[in-house]
């Protein structure tokens, strides 16, 4: 479950619907917060990871119906919130042989500074690199700080506006647009806002949205970091005061990914 594929930039600055206004009324809420952010810089940790990684919602949480090979079935629910806060629940069925049934439950989360999944024995962590930026973000002096931000503002309307005048094929899944892919032998729909896919079929296994609710009630502690989750973690694996340099001067090659909506799909 902790394997993640991640769209590659280049190919998400397609279209995710095929009439420009679906397209533009969704995305421009994302270029809003971020332009507003140019205007009043971010002073907080937490405002500059609201502004790194928006969302147009406070909290959106989509549930999944899943299929997969030998009769495997059940649900994914993926809560998201903005400055790079996921959370993925599974529940999975798999018919044994001789009538019985094996129940599969897992959890993947992440948040600025941490990716991880399981617990106790069972636990992987990872380290998230949203964190790290911030402080450096932090640490800057004030122009330094208004030209990362109005990078920031740049790359996302270079992206909506990449999107209008190139359209992709696209439809609708529970009312919100999404962009319709390929990558090999998977086929998805993205809704490109939030980054989430709303139909996915693979090899593997396939999973279709069934619910989305764009005013998610965050539960208590649902990104709080356990402490042996802290203790395991990795140093991040960037250089995240040179990373604000590059992206000062509007070169996206190394941030681009996390700077996006784009795919982050658990495999496993």
């Amino acid at each position: 479950m902790g394997r993640i594929l991640s769209l590659a930039l280049v190919s998400m600055t397609l279209a995710c619907a095929s009439e420009p206004a679906a397209v533009v009324s969704d995305l421009a809420l994302l270029a809003t917060a971020t332009s507003s952010a140019a205007e009043r810089l971010p002073q907080t940790r937490e405002e500059f990871l609201r502004t790194l990684s928006p969302l147009p919602f406070d909290a959106v949480r989509v549930t999944y119906a899943v299929q997969g090979p030998g009769g495997l079935a059940g649900t994914l629910e993926i809560l998201l919130a903005s400055g790079g806060r996921r959370r993925e629940s599974w529940t999975l069925a798999l018919p044994l042989p001789g009538g019985d049934v094996r129940t599969i439950a897992a959890s993947a989360v992440q948040t600025a500074d941490y990716i991880w999944t399981g617990t106790g024995e069972f636990l992987e962590v990872d380290r998230a690199p949203l964190g790290a930026l911030a402080d450096a973000y932090l640490k800057l002096p004030e122009d330094e700080r208004r030209r990362v931000v109005e990078s920031l503002d740049a790359f996302r309307s270079r992206v909506s506006w990449a999107r209008v005048d190139a359209p992709g094929p696209g439809r609708e899944v529970l009312g919100m647009p999404c962009l319709e892919t390929r990558l090999a032998a998977q086929e998805l729909c993205i809704w490109e806002a939030t980054g989430l896919p709303l139909d996915y079929r693979g090899n593997a296994f396939a999973m279709q949205a069934t619910t989305i609710e764009t005013d998610a009630r965050i539960p208590e502690g649902a990104f709080s970091a356990p402490m042996d989750v802290q203790r395991n973690a990795p140093a991040p694996d960037l250089d995240p005061a040179e990373s604000l340099s590059r992206l000062a001067r509007q070169d996206y090659g190394e941030l681009g990914p996390l700077l996006h909506p784009g795919l982050r799909l658990p495999l496993g």
